[in-house]
């Protein structure tokens, strides 16, 4: 325990986030791979890789960023600099991020970014794409749940389908606007399933 709260200090110290969490073993997924099945091993390998990249960084030995998820935190951030920036770089990572987190739209959409929703689409991020976690959401499920209705209608202009269900409660985004008592959402839906 003495030791690894060394390498815990030692890695925060050196602005190792990642680091820091490796040597402590404690990486917590954001898709909840660890609370849906990924099991011990799962997190420990997530865990070992995480320290071993903090620690080379630590170290001083140069680490290079995974540019796709520089690109899919440039996105969520609205950040059009640097997604043009990375997109000038490497054409391709428009579509390895896309291969790699086909629903990172739904997220933005269930944190209220309509302009990330916005750049999303306009790079070519499916707008139907659903959520692994929690519910097989779709980006217009989030956006009727927080009662966005500028994105609502962003969304369905661009294609998203006001039918599709969630997993969990088998219901549409009029469903989930009613749920949570958004009125110009579910009176918008409601005409547009019209």
């Amino acid at each position: 325990a003495g030791r690894a709260g060394a390498s815990v200090k030692l890695a925060a110290i050196s602005g190792t986030a990642a680091g820091a969490a490796g040597a402590a073993g404690a990486v917590t997924s954001t898709t909840g791979a660890a609370c849906w099945g990924a099991g011990a091993a799962g997190a420990a390998g997530a865990a070992g890789a995480a320290g071993a990249a903090g620690g080379a960084g630590a170290a001083g030995a140069a680490v290079r960023a995974d540019p796709v998820l520089e690109f899919l935190g440039a996105c969520l951030r609205a950040d059009r600099t640097t997604v043009d920036r990375l997109r000038g770089e490497d054409p391709a990572v428009v579509a390895q991020a896309i291969a790699r987190r086909p629903h990172h739209i739904s997220a933005a959409a269930d944190k209220d970014r309509l302009d990330a929703v916005i750049l999303m689409a306009d790079l070519g991020f499916d707008v139907n794409a659903a959520a692994r976690y929690p519910h097989q959401q779709t980006a217009l499920h989030g956006a009727a749940f927080n009662g966005n209705l500028a994105m609502v209608e962003f969304l369905v202009a661009h294609g998203a389908d006001p039918s599709a269900k969630d997993c969990s409660f088998h219901a549409t985004p009029l469903g989930w606007a009613e749920h949570n008592q958004q009125t110009h959402v579910v009176e918008y839906l409601r005409e547009v399933a019209r």
